[in-house]
Formats: structure tokens, C-alpha cells, sequence
């Protein structure tokens, strides 16, 4: 019985497995493969950003970075906003790299300001108790066009950009275990 049950998860597993190396740029890691069956998996592959904003405060002015933009997966059916500010709350437990939700906590963020990298985080296998969780991530560097903005402006002096592209594609390149959860 239980061969029986092991061998109809793998025969129903084949056609994503197959499919997936042509429409992602990572390999499928050994713990998920018991999870490709499962109704609530996805394989996430591509993802658009959408109108991205970038506001930074000149030197001496308090405020904080502000961030807004529209994540796309047309893939797996995910649209939502995501927005960065000086309330956003970091996800991730001490000694990880912060990442911000976006409105549906599906997709995750971390903007590298050095860099001007946006990385984008799904995930793969979500459940309630956040355990078996798996999670693909991309990232994008959009071309910004800037001008800088003086005090009349919403949160004062500083600098704001917008990508010079409405939409941005990226790309997933890696599907891993959710930093800090187990897998079997």
C-alpha cells in the first residue's frame, strides 16, 4: 500500500518536475520533492515588477526610505502592492537579512540600496503554521531616473526615483527552505 501510494506522488510529480527546468532558472531541492503533489505547492518562475518608487531622504533629513511597487506572477495567479516605509516590519528573526511583507504576506522584499537590487521572495509551499515551508527568490535592478525633492515635498528633502520602465521582469533563480524552518 504504502509503495502504491509513494509511486502514485511520484507518477503525479513527473509532469511538473519535467516542465519546470524550462520555465525556471533553479533545480528542484530533494526536501521538496515530497511536496509537489500537494495542492497548495506552486513552482513559482518569472515575476513583474510594477511601477516602482523610490523616495531617500538627503543627510540631515530623519525621515525614512520609502518604497511602492506592484508585484506580478502571472504564473501562479499572485498580484498585490508592496510597500516599504518608516512602519514596515521586518519579517525575519535577528541575524537575517531584513525582508518586508508585501500586502499579501505570499511575497516578501529586501531592497539593497548600495546596489539598487530588488530581490523578491515567494512562497512555494504555504500553510498556515509556516512549517515544510518553501520559498523561490529573483531579483531585479530596475534603471531609475531621479530628482531631488526639497521641503514642500510629502516627507521633505531628499531624493526621488522612479524606474524608467513601468514593468520590470525578473526572474527566480533559487528554491530553498524558508530561512529557519525544518524539512524532512
Amino acid at each position: 500500500m504504502l509503495f502504491l501510494r509513494t509511486a502514485a506522488i511520484v507518477a503525479a510529480a513527473l509532469p511538473a518536475a519535467f516542465s519546470l527546468p524550462a520555465q525556471a532558472a533553479y533545480k528542484i531541492p530533494f526536501a521538496f520533492n515530497k511536496f509537489l503533489a500537494l495542492d497548495t505547492c506552486s513552482n513559482p518562475a518569472r515575476f513583474e515588477v510594477q511601477n516602482f518608487t523610490i523616495w531617500t531622504p538627503a543627510a540631515g533629513n530623519n525621515a525614512s526610505t520609502v518604497i511602492d511597487f506592484g508585484y506580478l506572477d502571472k504564473g501562479t495567479n499572485l498580484q498585490t502592492a508592496c510597500h516599504f516605509n518608516a512602519t514596515s516590519q521586518n519579517t525575519m528573526p535577528d541575524g537575517y537579512t531584513p525582508r518586508f511583507a508585501c500586502e499579501n504576506s505570499i511575497a516578501e522584499f529586501i531592497w539593497q540600496n548600495e546596489t539598487q537590487k530588488l530581490t523578491m521572495i515567494e512562497a512555494a509551499c504555504p500553510d498556515d503554521t509556516g512549517e515544510d515551508r518553501f520559498e523561490a527568490s529573483g531579483s531585479a535592478v530596475p534603471t531609475l531616473g531621479c530628482t531631488a525633492t526639497t521641503c514642500g515635498y510629502t516627507y521633505g528633502d531628499g531624493n526621488f526615483c522612479r524606474a524608467n520602465v513601468t514593468a520590470i521582469q525578473g526572474q527566480f533563480f533559487s528554491l530553498q527552505p524558508r530561512p529557519g524552518t525544518e524539512t524532512e
